[in-house]
């Protein structure tokens, strides 16, 4: 799966697409984690982790929690690519050369989008109909233009994640709480 993909899944028709798979997701959670045995028969242990993984589906078929798992991840890329910027200056120039045609694409496509100064990052991405991933990439480019950002810094601060590789999914630090929701 590219990132536009993935970026994919976190839109309404995906979400809407997921509520359709709800009884296949289960049956191969049951498959997967209680290897097709009665629930009742599994160890605590077992039964807290399929609980687990069937909350966050269900979770992943409702827009208010999509959106603020949507907004999980954007901190996180985007957080990956300041350090890489903070790490790396050299690398934004040849970044920028190598991805030119494509920042043109973006920006001529999300032009309205492009002047984010005024604009909370949070609200960019609860608030707009754009592709996923077109926003993405328009926040991306915006970070590449100026490194320190002061919006995007701001978001990030705020919204401190973590991937969690048990429930597979990008989740706000508990140990480093930004006070967002």
């Amino acid at each position: 799966m590219n990132l536009n993909e993935f970026f994919k899944t976190y839109e309404a028709p995906a979400v809407r697409q997921r509520k359709n798979l709800f009884r296949t997701v289960v049956k191969d959670l049951r498959k997967r984690i209680l290897s097709n045995e009665k629930y009742r028969e599994q160890s605590e242990k077992n039964r807290n982790l399929f609980k687990m993984h069937v909350r966050h589906y269900l979770e992943f078929c409702q827009m208010p929690h999509v959106g603020r798992l949507k907004k999980n991840v954007f901190s996180f890329y985007l957080k990956a690519i300041a350090r890489y910027l903070k790490h790396r200056p050299d690398g934004r120039q040849i970044i920028l050369h190598l991805r030119k045609n494509d920042k043109k694409k973006v920006a001529a496509k999300y032009q309205r989008l492009f002047n984010i100064h005024e604009t909370s990052v949070e609200i960019l991405i609860e608030e707009t109909n754009t592709e996923t991933f077109g926003l993405f990439q328009m926040l991306m480019f915006t970070l590449l233009d100026d490194p320190d950002h002061e919006g995007i810094h701001r978001f990030i601060e705020r919204r401190p994640v973590t991937y969690d590789a048990t429930s597979d999914r990008f989740i706000q630090d508990p140990q480093n709480s930004g006070g967002a929701s």
